[in-house]
């Protein structure tokens, strides 16, 4: 595909998935990003400077307009007061026509699009006047000049077919050209952030990390000792790349024996694990485990033997067999019932027992043989080793009983040689710590420590904030905002070819995109939801969020940048109100959702029930959970045009309102936001309209609900039936959705078991019948003699009106999409006699020329066949059937001819019985 090919994708809105979608690569897709690159790149070159010194200082890659710093800057070089931000690049217009921006900002503003200036002036809603853009790329430039106090900028617009909206990121771009010198000093300030620098020095104001390395409580007795002697002398040795440093030219055998004496007597004397646990280690599977690893999410940060692209986020996790026992790490990923003495750290999956150990057996077996194991020294000295372990800093990364971390006391200042310490060539002292780093890391960091200012201005909200989702990795599983999701979707899209089982799961795997989410979510929902400890609103995935072990006020950071730079506006949520509905507008909304309407409930989850028949790609979260979860100003945005947001999005837009129910498509879906708020939403959805009604004399019994029928074509879930139970112990089942006659059984009516909050039902006794094929319950004949089936609109032959009962006997009304764009009204009443029952059927509106056809599917064409010792017979008892040979694809099927009778009407009467 060629650069103009990649552009015109982009100018028309062409989403390309490959293998997982949006967040997967692969070489094809890294081909395309390369040969967009000769021309232009995401992203617009920013550049800030202080009001006073208009040289340039800092020059960076920025992907949107919108930054909030509060009382801080930019960037640590840049004063809080008083600085000047530039913005340069390309914008891309999807929908030519009039546009017009606006600005929330509390300083200057001139924003220039298409070489005109279009926002010229400050305040918090300065709007522009219109312009006309034709599609494509179009220059933009926008200078920002704060002054005093909370510095903030951002761009909203509106357009052609959208209302006001931040600028979507995926939009900007810049001149490849422009490439500019990395930022060495940003790049070693991330590092030192991840590598957690501040833990030992006074550095900016960068935060400390205190669980930058497990918790060593247990070590002495869950980490084997050879390995930890390996890992204390070298930790490259053993995981190229890690984060613990070696101190000095690595501990001496001596030294290592003092450290592991003294973690020994810290441990328990003996690690055990709980029955529970023991007794799923008896069964645990590696290949189970395998299958987890792959799919709950792991590989977002891990890997296990293959080595990663680039460094990786987390360790990779081949040398787990020599360094724990499958019994600890059963413990150590289980739940806390399944855990005598492991220490838990950072993050759990929320693991049950069963996947705990299955999950250990993989991790935990090798598949090469173990290298000999060394010879150890004596057993230590504990007092040496807590002195060691005391000058060394340990306590200042990791957790130890009844060791209090030294005060980050070494302070990195301008001045500072960059050079020393840490970062000298060669170890320069016994304890000094040295990290396994890349050249270019180095020089990173050198640089990060060599520039840094004498008056440095505080570190934003918003930085700390972007540095915590970098450090917790949460854009190595999440895409937002175009990026993200590569080290998952990557990794997993590798293995889909080899491992047949999770291609099984292809589409459970992909977690939510996180594009807009701080809109999305209400305040405290998505506070649980950082947390993990939300409802769960996607129940079909296998991909897990962990939740984190954050550090004091971590979580609430992360929340409010995701707000501030998401949100038009800063007001708080306004309280959740619930709907007050009445009868005809609950029924109403229900229609709405369902098949007769939007065909929400085909899709979405209700109450963690998943629609049956659905494809994982194609579900949506829990609709019970929509009002806790959603705020009223993001759904009318999001119901509007959802692709404006997260493009490739499943979730369709609805540009007409349904025509049976009254309303303009605004009032539509408004009454729908009313009915999610309702409260009452899994009652009244269950299956569109759900209706029990049980014996009066000889009335019939009829349940419209979900019923499972495995021998279903298709799939055996059938969500909008109509079971009718006659008194003379025969069934029927009409699927009340698509209108077609699906089974025929005697002997019982229903059973029902309930999942979650909703009921199941499940037909009973013997089957006489059982639909081949999801056809029509009518055909119709031309004047050539072939058949014309009603029209499919939405997968749907027409929609069910009513049903009555008549003494013994069942009506039902429906119409059908007719030949000539007309509705056919059909109606039909099942009456009980001997040994079977009567189908007598009415027909009216059939177009001049045509003649309706019941289209009958007996078992192999046959008009009599076997059930068990008895046999079972269609039969009309007022005229001939007739074979359809002109129907291609059903050679069984069968016409049964209406005759015409008074006032346009057709009609036909049928029987089926089953004699001994």
């Amino acid at each position: 595909m060629s650069s103009i090919c990649v552009r015109r994708c982009l100018l028309f809105g062409i989403v390309i998935c490959i293998s997982l979608g949006p967040t997967s690569r692969s070489p094809a897709a890294n081909h395309q990003d390369e040969e967009l690159d000769e021309a232009e790149r995401p992203g617009l070159v920013a550049s800030f400077s202080s009001a006073s010194v208009p040289k340039t200082v800092v020059r960076q890659i920025l992907f949107d307009l919108n930054a909030h710093w509060g009382s801080a800057s930019p960037d640590a070089r840049i004063p809080a007061t008083e600085f000047v931000g530039r913005w340069e690049g390309l914008i891309l217009i999807q929908s030519p026509g009039v546009h017009r921006f606006q600005a929330r900002s509390d300083g200057e503003i001139d924003l220039k699009v298409a070489g005109r200036l279009v926002l010229k002036g400050n305040g918090e809603t300065l709007k522009a006047d219109s312009i006309d853009l034709p599609a494509g790329f179009s220059p933009i430039s926008l200078e920002y000049r704060h002054r005093q106090g909370e510095a903030h900028v951002a761009i909203d617009w509106e357009g052609p077919g959208f209302g006001r909206e931040p600028i979507p990121a995926r939009l900007f771009y810049h001149d490849a050209s422009k490439r500019l010198q990395p930022d060495r000093f940003e790049e070693g300030r991330r590092l030192a952030d991840r590598i957690g620098c501040a833990n030992c020095h006074q550095i900016l104001d960068l935060p400390v990390h205190r669980n930058q390395g497990p918790p060593l409580a247990d070590a002495g007795h869950a980490i084997d000792p050879a390995w930890l002697d390996a890992w204390l002398t070298n930790p490259d040795a053993l995981r190229p790349g890690s984060r613990m440093p070696s101190f000095g030219h690595g501990f001496s055998k001596a030294e290592t024996a003092d450290i592991r004496a003294y973690l020994a007597s810290l441990a328990p004397p003996s690690f055990s694990v709980t029955p529970e646990a023991r007794m799923a280690l008896n069964v645990a599977a590696p290949a189970r485990g395998r299958l987890l690893f792959r799919s709950i999410g792991c590989l977002g940060c891990h890997t296990k033997g293959s080595p990663p692209a680039h460094e990786p986020a987390a360790p990779d996790l081949s040398d787990l067999p020599r360094k724990r026992s499958v019994e600890w790490l059963t413990a150590f990923l289980g739940p806390a019932k399944a855990n005598k003495t492991a220490v838990k750290h950072r993050h759990e999956l929320r693991l049950t027992v069963d996947e705990a150990a299955h999950l250990a057996a993989y991790l935990g077996t090798s598949d090469q043989a173990p290298p000999p194991r060394p010879l150890l020294d004596g057993d230590g000295d504990p007092a040496r080793g807590l002195r060691l372990v005391e000058s060394a800093r340990c306590v200042a990364c990791h957790a130890l009983p009844g060791l209090k971390p030294a005060p980050a006391d070494i302070k990195l200042t301008a001045g500072s040689p960059p050079d020393a310490g840490c970062l000298a060539v060669e170890p320069s002292g016994p304890l000094v710590p040295h990290f396994s780093l890349t050249e270019e890391q180095r020089q990173a960091l050198r640089e990060f420590v060599a520039g840094l200012p004498s008056t440095p201005a505080p570190t934003s909200r918003q930085t700390l904030a972007d540095d915590s989702l970098r450090r917790l990795n949460c854009f190595g599983c999440h895409a937002r905002d175009g990026r993200g999701g590569e080290e998952l979707g990557g990794r997993i899209a590798t293995l889909l070819a080899e491992d047949p089982e999770l291609g099984g799961l292809k589409g459970t795997l992909t977690p939510p995109n996180l594009t807009a989410v701080g809109d999305k979510l209400r305040h405290a929902y998505l506070g649980t939801s950082v947390r993990s400890t939300a409802p769960t609103a996607r129940p079909w995935l296998s991909v897990r969020m962990p939740t984190f072990a954050f550090e004091p006020g971590e979580a609430d950071a992360i929340v409010a940048f995701l707000q501030v730079h998401d949100r038009m506006q800063s007001e708080p949520d306004p309280p959740n109100k619930v709907a007050r509905l009445d009868a005809r507008a609950t029924e109403a909304a229900t229609q709405l959702i369902g098949q007769r309407g939007f065909g929400c409930i085909s899709c979405h989850v209700l109450s963690g029930r998943i629609p049956p028949g659905g494809e994982p790609e194609t579900l949506g979260p829990d609709l019970t959970l929509a009002h806790r979860r959603m705020a009223d100003r993001y759904f009318h945005r999001w119901i509007a045009n959802p692709q404006r947001i997260i493009a490739g999005t499943p979730m369709p837009q609805f540009a007409k309102p349904i025509e049976s129910i009254p309303g303009t498509l605004d009032d539509q879906l408004n009454q729908i936001w009313r009915l999610l708020a309702s409260g009452s939403l899994a009652d009244v959805a269950s299956a569109g309209a759900r209706e029990v009604l049980k014996h009066e004399g000889d009335r019939a019994l009829v349940v419209r609900d979900m019923v499972l029928l495995p021998e279903a074509p298709q799939t055996k879930y059938i969500p909008r039936a109509l079971a009718i139970g006659l008194k003379n112990d025969h069934s029927l089942l009409f699927d009340a959705d698509r209108l077609t006659w699906l089974s025929w059984w005697r002997g019982g009516f229903l059973s029902r078991t309930k999942s979650g909050r909703l009921w199941e039902w499940h037909p009973e006794g013997e089957s006489i019948w059982v639909a081949p094929n999801r056809q029509p319950p009518i055909v119709f004949v031309g004047p050539d003699r072939l058949t014309v089936f009603p029209t499919e609109v939405r997968e749907r032959f027409g929609s069910f009106q009513e049903l009555s009962f008549e003494a013994a006997a069942v009506s039902l009304a429906y119409t059908l999409h007719g030949p000539k764009d007309t509705d056919v009204v059909v109606q039909e009443r099942i009456e009980p006699m001997i040994g079977g029952w009567e189908r007598q059927v009415t027909v009216t509106g059939v177009p001049e020329g045509y003649t309706p056809a019941l289209f009958e599917h007996p078992p192999n064409g046959k008009l009599s066949w076997a059930v068990g010792k008895a046999r079972a017979s269609l039969q009309s008892p007022d005229g001939r059937v007739e074979s359809a040979p002109n129907v291609a694809g059903d050679p069984n099927a069968r016409w049964f001819m209406m005759k015409p009778s008074d006032q346009g009407q057709f009609t036909k009467r049928i029987r089926l019985t089953v004699e001994p």
